[in-house]
């Protein structure tokens, strides 16, 4: 078995090692020295909205958006997201696009337009979808917000 060098390093989740090569079942990996780092999670937040969440607008535009590595690997993705409408909306559609491994380009309706204003927050998610080495999967406000008020909080995980 072998370690290398985490793809993340460069991105700020560390310069934990990725286990590479095979190992028997129930194996149990030991560090030889007291240099050895501690191991990467295999999946790692990789954008999220500010904690006080993002406010919907009169427009529409990208809200949070991560791009894979240029390495070849198809790359996994986790969208977790929380609407909270105190005011019944006119527009404010939410949508999630990302290439698909093959090549295909693809978007997806997270919150569709004109949530009605409720007590508790509204649950679209999780999205989990695999993405194409060097591209960008993106969330964004798809329709102005024109009348109403909403918060949105999500967070996209990966590897």
């Amino acid at each position: 078995m072998t370690a290398v060098q985490s793809p993340f390093a460069n991105n700020g989740y560390g310069s934990n090692p990725v286990i590479s090569g095979a190992a028997a079942l129930n194996s149990v990996l030991v560090a030889s020295s007291a240099t050895a780092a501690a191991w990467a999670p295999g999946v790692v937040k990789l954008a999220a909205t500010p904690a006080a969440g993002y406010t919907m607008v009169n427009g529409t535009g990208t809200i949070i958006s991560w791009t894979a590595p240029n390495d070849g690997n198809n790359h996994r993705v986790h969208l977790f997201a929380s609407l909270s409408v105190t005011v019944t909306e006119v527009g404010g559609a939410i949508t999630c696009s990302f290439t698909a491994p093959d090549g295909t380009s693809t978007s997806h309706t997270v919150y569709a337009a004109a949530q009605v204003a409720t007590d508790v927050i509204v649950q679209g998610s999780p999205f989990s979808m695999v993405i194409k080495a060097n591209t960008t999967f993106t969330l964004t406000q798809n329709t102005a917000l024109t009348s109403g008020a909403s918060v949105l909080f999500a967070e996209i995980w990966g590897s």
